[in-house]
């Protein structure tokens, strides 16, 4: 039987490791802005080892198989803070090394995150890669809108992405 936890803030050498074994929708979406898929995780790490956003791993058999975040529209959490402490918009992200094989379990959390979320954002919005299947079906579970009709040139490669949004309430 698997055993599964979660963790804030996994540990730098996993999220390396993790990098290694992220899906192919996922390493092709990081490849359209970064030349190597690990100088977008080795930032992942940097920003957590200073304290510049907070992440979330599942780990299965201690084997880390997904992680979770979101950063303030602004990217450094600074801007648009509300008196009560809640930002305007987030930009969700997530990478699993195997979706199909853990579905159920990625989409529970990943429903947990996003009722988390509301708590400080009333509005989430990100880019994903057309031809990310798995990715798309996920965040329509999950209640996002997808804006397929608008296709969206973005990348190194001028790969197409759709964006895809949810506003609290």
């Amino acid at each position: 039987m698997m055993k599964y936890k979660f963790i804030v803030n996994p540990q730098a050498k996993d999220i390396l490791e993790f990098s290694k074994r992220v899906q192919d929708a996922e390493i092709r979406e990081i490849k359209a802005f970064y030349a190597d898929v690990s100088i977008l995780f080795r930032l992942i790490c940097e920003r957590l080892e200073h304290g510049l956003c907070t992440i979330t791993g599942i780990y299965c058999d201690d084997v880390l198989i997904c992680v979770y975040g979101i950063d303030a529209k602004d990217g450094n959490g600074l801007e648009g803070i509300q008196p009560e402490g809640i930002q305007p918009e987030g930009t969700p992200w997530m990478f699993s090394t195997d979706m199909s094989k853990h579905k159920r379990l990625i989409a529970m959390f990943a429903k947990k995150m996003l009722d988390s979320a509301f708590k400080k954002y009333f509005y989430l919005e990100n880019y994903i890669g057309s031809w990310n299947t798995n990715g798309i079906n996920c965040l329509k579970h999950l209640g996002f809108t997808i804006d397929e009709e608008k296709e969206i040139v973005l990348g190194r490669n001028e790969e197409i992405f759709y964006k895809f949004y949810i506003r609290k309430g």
